[in-house]
């Protein structure tokens, strides 16, 4: 309404009040439908993100009607009501969005044609890529948490019971009746139903159910893809032909066996696709399946009245946008196909996917390349205890440590992860150059920057404390200590390929694999040796922290949902830490320096012990300008093998090079530097078999032989020498680092074209020949 219309009809002189027909009158009429709207809006979100869950009161208006009572004038309502406003702002700029196209754009314009050509083309490339050819199961476990915790203790049977501490993290099926659910807070539930019993969560016993479940899912596909503890997605359509079996069958006998050998049920969708498997385990819960008919036609009719809520990924928030487009069901996206292309552009793929029925049809174990991050937050009742905070943060960082090691990551981002009593999220994070996992390193970062937050509230509020709900700790920017010749056979593996014989000159079939074949090749030469010290929690924060080196700088990060987070500036100098010098320089401008590793773990020739070289006394050595200094002593494998002493040489008294296997062929390769090493590794890719460097002759990637630069003495300093009673990684960890000079922080392209072009050796230029090559 244009609020000069409404002061006009307001200062129209005097006479009688406004008549039902007055603007005045229309505009009291609009403020009290906008202000019904807005809480008919919060009254539905308050129901929470689990209102879709199977075993719900089908009244669900009248339990969403006493959640908003029980909740009203809460912080978690005041919280809800903020957020919900910003979702109501949300939608008018993209509701203006529409209508002001609408308004240029008429229904027999060239424009609106355009728009109906290139929805119809993309609807048929969409249609393109239908597979009906798979038997696709989404199997759930039936109130997972709940159900364990029933076998643990039976005395909990047909009662309303529900686990976690200050929120659910999931309500038996008697407590859902009565409105609980997960995600919700436990006080909004108690109101729902005030006989509740609240256990605590045990994840070491969730843990171990969701193991026996997945050992039986294995059965009827190695390949299957857990989605979460209590969720995987399989492809049975193999195991029905080699059984000669419907799917049906398949899925009824895997039921029962499940049932029988760990006394929990699950659910089963059956479907050509994994979303609308997804969508239908969910359709005959609990301990039941449902099958969608693999045709066009079955399928198209299913989503035709099917809500958007039930598509993955969809939201409230998200729903809530598309209903006011008029958009409830996948039929109507079809329907409002032109207002979606007007409002969401191209994003609309994604809807006419859902309303297609499409998905994708690869059922593969999750990549451990694509693990971003490893964290355990718990809740508890609000406080500003700052040793309870302690004591919750200390446990989060052990279950982390744990997490890590049974993963085997290690981190250099550490985050805290916090909640408010107002249930405001915020998260503070510290990254550093050091490859993290230990609880005490953990503890005291996240301690630091805890102590950080609670000092800022204080010179801002003295009177204010800062109050807690939630704590937790997240470790990102992963390293994968697996070793990388494992990764390197599977790659080979997954591109329809076996890993070439040595004996045989094999050599590796390079199709769409390619590019992760190559990063898991520079992975297994050129790893980041991280700095190790006396106090690496300490060494490490100094690196990001210290105002003798640099001030932090604080960066958007996509990693931590866009929260603000601490970022050393490029700028650092050396710190002595353990009587080395090392450069404490960020992730991105830090020099690699190569892990040679054994032959222990591989699959091809075995080396002797004798036959790994100590590692070589430092020799400084300029290479196209950069300085750097030899490479640590050959990390070992899993298999810890004893490293001879460093006095060992040659019989004319000098030096030994380094040894180390192929990553190709397996082939044990002698060397001096990595110059040297790629070199062997090139002809090897290459076909050419591997050059011989001779260690008197050879002077690829070698210093210049004058009088400052002579090969090392035959016994190297003790600082020099591994001790016996160090672990291989201690070993590797303390070596000391290649440094580089300060300068400006690097974007992640613009860092990883200087280190190709300054310390390149003939592996990243063939690398980035193949590359070109390709494209």
């Amino acid at each position: 309404m244009d609020l000069t219309e409404g002061r006009a009809g307001e200062s129209a002189g005097p006479g009688p009040g406004p008549g039902p027909g007055t603007t005045a009158s229309r505009a009291a009429r609009k403020r009290a439908a906008e202000a019904d709207d807005a809480e008919a809006s919060l009254r539905k979100r308050m129901a929470g993100p689990s209102s879709g869950k199977a075993g719900l009161s089908a009244d669900q208006e009248e339990i969403n009607r006493k959640i908003y009572e029980a909740s009203r004038g809460s912080k978690f309502f005041q919280n809800e009501r903020i957020k919900d406003a910003e979702t109501t702002q949300r939608i008018a700029v993209l509701l203006a969005k529409r209508d002001d196209a609408l308004s240029r754009i008429s229904l027999d314009s060239p424009e609106w044609r355009a728009i109906e050509k290139k929805i119809d083309l993309r609807r048929a490339e969409l249609e393109a890529t239908r597979d009906l050819s798979r038997q696709i199961c989404h199997v759930d476990a039936d109130q997972f948490y709940a159900a364990v915790e029933l076998k643990r203790d039976p005395t909990l049977k047909g009662k309303a019971f529900g686990v976690g501490s200050g929120v659910l993290t999931t309500a038996s099926y008697e407590a859902r009746q009565k409105g609980c659910r997960s995600g919700q807070a436990v006080f909004v539930a108690k109101a729902l139903c005030p006989e509740l019993i609240v256990v605590r969560n045990d994840f070491k016993a969730y843990v171990q159910a969701s193991s026996d479940i997945m050992e039986i899912l294995g059965s009827y596909d190695e390949n299957l893809q857990p989605a979460s503890l209590d969720e995987a997605y399989l492809d049975i359509t193999d195991y029905c032909t080699q059984h000669q079996m419907t799917a049906e069958q398949v899925v009824t006998q895997l039921r029962k066996e499940v049932e029988e050998e760990t006394g929990l049920t699950v659910s089963v969708g059956i479907a050509a696709n994994k979303t609308l498997a997804k969508i239908c385990s969910d359709k005959n819960k609990p301990n039941g399946q449902y099958d969608l008919p693999h045709d066009r036609d079955g399928i198209m009719q299913f989503t035709e009245t099917l809500k958007v809520r039930k598509i993955p990924g969809i939201g409230r928030v998200t729903e809530r946008i598309l209903q006011a487009v008029n958009v409830e069901t996948c039929g109507d996206i079809w329907k409002q196909r032109h207002e979606l292309f007007l409002t969401f552009g191209s994003s609309i793929d994604q809807l006419l996917s859902a309303y297609l029925g499409l998905g994708s049809t690869h059922v593969r174990p999750n990549d451990r390349r694509e693990r971003k991050s490893v964290g355990r937050e718990t809740t508890f009742r609000p406080t500003n205890d700052l040793e309870q905070m302690k004591a919750e943060l200390r446990s989060c960082a052990d279950q982390v440590e744990k997490d890590l090691e049974r993963t085997h990551f290690k981190g250099r981002t550490v985050t805290l992860v916090a909640k408010k009593d107002t249930y405001q999220r915020f998260t503070r994070a510290k990254s550093g150059n050091t490859y993290l996992h230990k609880a005490d390193d953990l503890y005291q970062i996240t301690l630091s920057l805890l102590l950080a937050e609670i000092a800022e509230l204080a010179r801002s509020d003295p009177a204010a404390k800062l109050t807690l709900r939630l704590i937790g700790v997240r470790m990102t920017h992963l390293k994968d200590l697996q070793p990388p010749d494992n990764q390197i056979k599977k790659l080979f593996e997954a591109a329809g390929s076996k890993a070439p014989d040595p004996d045989q000159g094999g050599r590796p079939t390079y199709d769409r694999e390619q590019d992760d074949l190559e990063e898991a090749l520079r992975l297994s030469l050129l790893e980041n040796s991280p700095t190790r010290g006396i106090d690496l929690a300490h060494e490490f924060m100094a690196a990001g922290t210290a105002s003798d080196r640099h001030t932090p700088v604080l960066e958007h990060d996509p990693q931590h949902g866009g929260e603000s987070i601490a970022i050393p500036s490029a700028s650092s100098t050396h710190k002595k830490i353990g009587g080395d010098s090392s450069a404490l320089s960020t992730g991105d401008d830090a020099v690699r320096s190569p892990q040679k590793r054994s032959n222990a773990d591989r699959s091809g020739p075995q080396a002797t012990s004798s036959s790994i070289s100590p590692p070589r006394p430092k020799v400084a050595e300029k290479q196209q300008g950069l300085q750097f200094q030899h490479a640590p002593a050959p990390a070992q494998s899993v298999a810890s093998r004893p490293i001879p002493a460093p006095e060992e040489s040659s019989s004319n008294g000098s030096a030994i090079p380094h040894s180390t296997a192929c990553p190709i062929c397996q082939a044990s390769l002698s060397f001096w530097s990595n110059a040297e090493l790629n070199a062997q590794i090139d002809a090897c890719l290459e076909g050419r078999g591997h050059q011989s460097f001779d260690a008197k002759d050879s002077k690829v990637g070698r210093p210049e032989q004058d009088s400052a630069l002579q090969r090392p003495a035959v016994n190297p300093s003790p600082a020099a020498r591994p001790r016996k009673s160090q672990t291989v990684d201690e070993q590797v960890d303390d070596g000391k680092h290649a440094s580089r000079a300060p300068q400006r922080r690097k974007s992640g392209k613009e860092g990883t074209r200087e280190k190709q072009q300054g310390g390149a050796g003939t592996l990243d230029l063939w690398l980035q020949s193949r590359k070109r090559t390709d494209s």
